[in-house]
């Protein structure tokens, strides 16, 4: 009967070091994904800020064509061609009583 001697490193700090690699891993993905989280929660928020000022500037613009059209007066006019100068939702439309 041979005794067989295995040569392989099969130690306790080698087993260890697989085991605390692994949770290293697994808590930096964790971290990785709640930055991805972020950025696209932060992305989808400017979004919709976005479309708010843009609905408000379209309404605004809307408001200064209906006072034109009721009045037929210069002031009127210019204050929608104001409002159509710039990028829908700059607050530059002004109104005029």
């Amino acid at each position: 009967m041979a005794f067989r001697i295995d040569h392989r490193p099969s130690t306790l700090g080698r087993k260890l070091f697989v085991v605390v690699s692994l949770f290293v891993g697994i808590v930096l993905f964790v971290f990785l994904l709640g930055a991805f989280r972020s950025m696209i929660l932060s992305s989808v928020r400017a979004y919709t800020q976005g479309e708010d000022y843009w609905s408000k500037g379209q309404k605004e613009a809307v408001i200064s064509l209906m006072q034109y059209a009721s009045s037929r007066s210069q002031a009127d006019f210019q204050a929608l061609l104001e409002c159509h100068s710039g990028a829908p939702g700059r607050k530059i439309c002004s109104y005029r009583t």
